[in-house]
């Protein structure tokens, strides 16, 4: 019998795309060419906001900046904020979950931003205010392998009795060198089937 009683999602490009990613929708949608430098640069800002080294205002501000916008910030942030949906199929997989194992949200934003976007999303539906933690809250800067001891050191994972589950190959590659089984999300069908191939949740006719 599998002794997994816990998993773990991380926010960004599994449970909803990335700010990053919401702001080269936006542009797409308004036909705005993204030069792939410009891109690096902004996933670089979103980088540095993420570990703490600027703020929302600040992270905003400069995507503003880099890409010439005739809007302000704040407009910026609500034009991405109302475009944030949850990852297609997500939902289905979280209410299935959430009556089988304890499920804990990683969020890469402040406890201010996820209140927005979890109030979009409405994610309190799966993950109670005591099983949210931040990356302000561990100390992190940007190094996978630290992030997992500290997270063990701590007593935020168990393991041998969690998944993590993240779109970033270099967070489930450490996960699993600590001791932890992981799973690169890549879609919720995937997902699904993966739980269910390790005996967690009963096969579907397609898996």
């Amino acid at each position: 019998m599998s002794s997994i009683d816990h998993i773990y999602f991380a926010l960004n490009d599994a449970i909803c795309n990335s700010l990053s990613r919401e702001i080269i929708i936006f542009l797409n949608n308004q036909h705005r060419s993204i030069d792939t430098i410009v891109r690096q640069v902004l996933f670089k800002f979103e980088s540095d906001f993420i570990i703490g080294k600027n703020s929302k205002q600040e992270f905003f501000n400069s995507a503003t900046s880099i890409f010439n916008l005739d809007i302000t910030s704040d407009e910026l942030e609500n034009a991405i904020l109302s475009q944030i949906f949850p990852t297609h199929g997500i939902n289905q997989v979280l209410s299935e979950l959430q009556t089988h194992f304890s499920l804990t949200l990683f969020s890469q934003y402040p406890p201010e931003l996820l209140l927005q976007i979890s109030s979009i999303l409405n994610l309190n539906k799966y993950f109670s205010k005591n099983n949210i933690f931040y990356t302000c809250e561990i100390e992190f800067a940007g190094q996978p392998g630290d992030f997992f001891q500290n997270l063990i050191s701590i007593g935020k994972i168990q393991p041998g009795k969690s998944i993590w589950v993240d779109s970033n190959s270099k967070m489930t590659s450490s996960s699993i060198r600590a001791g932890i089984d992981a799973i690169i999300f890549q879609n919720s069908d995937k997902l699904r089937r993966e739980i269910a191939l390790r005996g967690l949740l009963p096969r579907l006719g397609n898996e």
